[in-house]
């Protein structure tokens, strides 16, 4: 990973409609609204003492707070330690007939390669996969954040994935066509849990149900919170499957039970948006 100088930039913080950035850690930095911590992008390798050290991680947010300062995102969560904040993983990621898996972090993991953009609000960062000690796939990640209102704040991606070399194909998992794979929310611990999309108030957990959007809300502590996902109309297969589930995790399934082939010149581009929110919007 390449060095990164961001000290000087944040002793004097930068910022306009009330957003700046700091660092928050020597891999991490942070958003702020207000002088109030949003979310923090880890950028550098997350190591966590007493998990295995393949089950290292980065290119992620984590964690993200409500407007009213609750955490809602977990990382290595018991059970489920390759569960990291927000995220984009897939299980299988074949490329020159082997097969890895992002999801389990198992022959392949995201490293950072340059900051393209750091400007109030917005963040976009150039990484890439290696697999096997070689470069597969040119990963950017965009996130714009917009001002609070009513205690409810969206932040919108925009993720472009493209082969460097050879082919890459992308598919969700197999087992039981879970389908599970793709843009991800792990959510920290919490109490009265509900699941809602447009077709429920009280989703249960499923696997592949088709939904334009899914929120998962709870008391976090003693704040209440939660975070909608919606899948931008534009995203191929819109709209798509889903994971849910109730102790706390949502996925968009994409290619979900299919297959999607990464090749050099021609990103594949994915976009959705976070409503991140203490009362409900």
């Amino acid at each position: 990973m390449k060095s990164v100088l961001f000290a000087a930039s944040v002793v004097c913080m930068f910022g306009a409609d009330n957003f700046t950035w700091r660092e928050s850690s020597p891999q991490s930095i942070e958003l702020l609204e207000d002088g109030v911590p949003v979310f923090a992008y880890n950028f550098g390798m997350i190591h966590k003492e007493g998990v295995p050290a393949e089950l290292a991680r980065s290119s992620y947010i984590h964690p993200l707070y409500a407007p009213n300062g609750a955490v809602l995102t977990g990382d290595f969560p018991y059970g489920h330690l390759h569960h990291r904040g927000v995220s984009w993983m897939w299980p299988v990621v074949k490329v020159d007939g082997v097969r890895y898996d992002l999801w389990l972090l198992k022959g392949v993991h995201q490293e950072f390669v340059q900051w393209i953009k750091k400007d109030p609000g917005l963040l976009v960062v150039e990484n890439v996969w290696v697999a096997n000690g070689k470069k597969i796939v040119k990963e950017i990640v965009e996130v714009r954040a917009r001002k609070t209102k009513n205690m409810t704040r969206d932040l919108e991606f925009k993720l472009s994935f493209e082969a460097i070399d050879k082919p890459v194909t992308l598919e969700g998992e197999p087992t039981d066509k879970k389908g599970s794979g793709g843009f991800t929310v792990r959510f920290a611990d919490r109490q009265h849990t509900a699941i809602r999309t447009q077709n429920s108030a009280n989703e249960p957990d499923s696997d592949m149900k088709v939904r334009e959007w899914a929120e998962l809300v709870g008391d976090f502590g003693d704040k209440h919170g939660g975070i909608r996902i919606s899948i931008d109309k534009s995203n191929p297969g819109f709209p798509n499957g889903w994971q849910m589930r109730k102790y706390g995790f949502l996925g968009v399934c994409y290619p979900g039970n299919g297959s999607v082939e990464l090749v050099h010149g021609k990103p594949l581009v994915l976009r959705y948006k976070l409503t991140v929110f203490a009362a409900h919007p």
